[in-house]
C-alpha cells in the first residue's frame, strides 16, 4: 500500500512540475481582432502576400480606403464599397493595422505553406502604452522604438533586442475560391 501512494505522490508531482510552467503563450492571441477583404485580387500586395512564400503586407485602413503596403514600401488602395461598409471595420488591440504574409518554410506537421496575420503594433512597446507601428524587412518585423526584431517565419518571437512578448497572431483564412480573406480572432 505505501509503495502504491509512493507511486501515486510521484505522479501527481511529475504533473504538477510539468503544468507549472508560467512562461508558456499560446499560439494565437486571445484578444479579439476582425478584418475581411474581398476582393483580394484588387489588391496586389495582399494577394500577392497570401500566395507567395516569403511575402508579407501591411494592412491598414484609413475610413475610406484599405491600405495594402508592400515590404519596399509601395502601397495599393482598395476602395470601401457600400456593401463592404458593414465588414469595413479594422478591429485589432491597437488598430493600427496588420501584418500579414506566407513565412518561407513549410508547416512541419503538414509540409504545406501557410499564411499568418500578426497586429502591425509592437506589443513590448504598447504595454507602456506607447503604440509604435513596426516595418518590414524581410520575414521580420522591426520595432524603430524598442529595437526588437520579431520573426514572423517563426510564430512572432523576439530574435534580437530585450527579451520581451511575441507578435499578438491572429486566426485568418484566405479563400480563393471567394477571393476574399478573413481575420477573424
Amino acid at each position: 500500500m505505501t509503495t502504491r501512494r509512493n507511486i501515486l505522490r510521484t505522479i501527481v508531482l511529475a504533473f504538477a512540475l510539468v503544468s507549472c510552467d508560467a512562461t508558456v503563450e499560446s499560439e494565437y492571441s486571445r484578444l479579439r481582432a476582425f478584418l475581411r477583404v474581398t476582393p483580394v485580387t484588387a489588391a496586389t500586395p495582399l494577394y500577392e502576400a497570401v500566395n507567395n512564400p516569403g511575402i508579407f503586407c501591411k494592412v491598414t485602413l484609413d475610413g475610406a480606403h484599405y491600405i495594402f503596403t508592400r515590404q519596399n514600401g509601395t502601397s495599393t488602395q482598395l476602395n470601401i464599397t457600400a456593401v463592404g461598409a458593414n465588414y469595413a471595420r479594422m478591429q485589432s488591440i491597437y488598430n493600427q493595422g496588420f501584418i500579414v504574409g506566407t513565412p518561407s518554410q513549410t508547416d512541419i506537421n503538414t509540409g504545406q505553406f501557410y499564411q499568418v496575420a500578426f497586429d502591425i503594433v509592437c506589443p513590448n512597446c504598447y504595454k507602456n502604452s506607447i503604440a509604435k507601428m513596426l516595418t518590414l524587412q524581410g520575414e521580420e518585423a522591426v520595432c524603430p522604438r524598442c529595437g526588437r526584431t520579431y520573426s514572423l517565419a517563426n510564430n512572432g518571437i523576439v530574435t534580437k533586442g530585450e527579451k520581451g512578448r511575441k507578435l499578438h497572431r491572429y486566426r485568418m483564412a484566405y479563400v480563393p475560391t471567394q477571393d476574399m480573406f478573413v481575420i477573424n480572432n
